[in-house]
């Protein structure tokens, strides 16, 4: 994680900062089997290849595709608030929840 101290960052630098751990997130699903292991816990069941193969290329898309600022508005102002960029790593669940958004569309 990013040692600066968020009094150091501008609003600019900690939407860069939540984009980059997004960005690795969104990388780390690209590989099969951190996709498959993923899915299969999260869904209970395995996916298919024709499943994969497109949410794969959802995620990739995703990768290019500005930060949804309404969707990390409350971490954005939490650290800006509390002056610490480790906030990120505790607050994982908002970065799923935008993931979540995208496996679910491949649950049938």
């Amino acid at each position: 994680m990013n040692s600066v101290s968020a009094s150091t960052l501008s609003t600019n630098g900690i939407i860069n900062l939540i984009g980059g751990v997004r960005k690795h997130l969104i990388e780390e699903f690209l590989h099969d089997d951190q996709l498959s292991t993923y899915y299969k816990e999260q869904f209970k069941k395995e996916i298919t290849d024709i499943k994969k193969k497109f949410l794969k290329q959802e995620l990739t898309e995703l990768l290019v595709t500005p930060l949804d600022l309404v969707h990390y508005s409350k971490l954005i102002k939490e650290i800006k608030e509390t002056n610490k960029t480790s906030i990120v790593k505790q607050n994982s669940s908002i970065f799923y929840q935008e993931l979540l958004t995208v496996f679910n569309k491949y649950v049938i």
